[in-house]
């Protein structure tokens, strides 16, 4: 009944992997911190010796069961010292396991952000490495007056226009499309 109720709250009051809010990542955590709290609290529970013997079974089987939801160091330190290693190592190894498997996980997420900003590079050291010929004769299409030695701009679809006649860095004046602003 108590690990049910452990169960709901957690589940309330824990954050999901899909509300990812990078502005609250502090506060995610400490949602996530008094989630984790309600199974030590039943640990405490389970482990209390008011003159009586600690429940150790219900203990380590909660344990083994909620091991991604309990805070391990924590949860250690309130078995009693005279538990056999034999009577955790299910909770390490499932431990061991969920934490590789995380950390695997987060490899293949860091590594493909790396590939995509590799390319993100190249592209953008393409773009800027992109020769523009400016002849005598080179007209601005937005105000038609030659461009001559006048500041310009290009555009990423290769749209040429007197700096000035650039209203908006984003936006090419002469086809309207929006390159849009980069994120930051």
């Amino acid at each position: 009944m108590a690990e049910r109720y452990c169960d709901s709250f957690y589940k309330e009051h824990a954050p999901h992997d899909d509300d990812v809010d990078p502005e609250s990542v502090d506060h995610r955590n400490n949602h996530k911190l008094a989630a984790q709290e309600v199974y030590i609290s039943l640990l405490k529970v389970y482990l209390k010796t008011d003159g009586k013997d600690p429940m150790i079974g219900p203990a380590l089987q909660l344990l083994r069961k909620r091991y991604d939801r309990i805070d391990g160091p924590k949860a250690l330190e309130l078995l009693p010292e005279e538990t056999p290693i034999k009577d955790v190592v299910e909770y390490f190894q499932a431990v061991l396991s969920f934490n590789s498997q995380k950390l695997r996980g987060n490899q293949i997420v860091k590594n493909l952000l790396r590939a995509d900003n590799l390319q993100v590079q190249e592209n953008v050291r393409g773009t800027r490495s992109a020769t523009v010929m400016i002849e005598d004769d080179t007209q601005c299409p937005r105000c038609s007056k030659r461009i001559g030695n006048s500041a310009f701009a290009r555009y990423p679809n290769g749209i040429v226009v007197h700096y000035i006649c650039c209203d908006d860095k984003y936006i090419c004046p002469v086809t309207g499309r929006n390159f849009g602003a980069p994120k930051r």
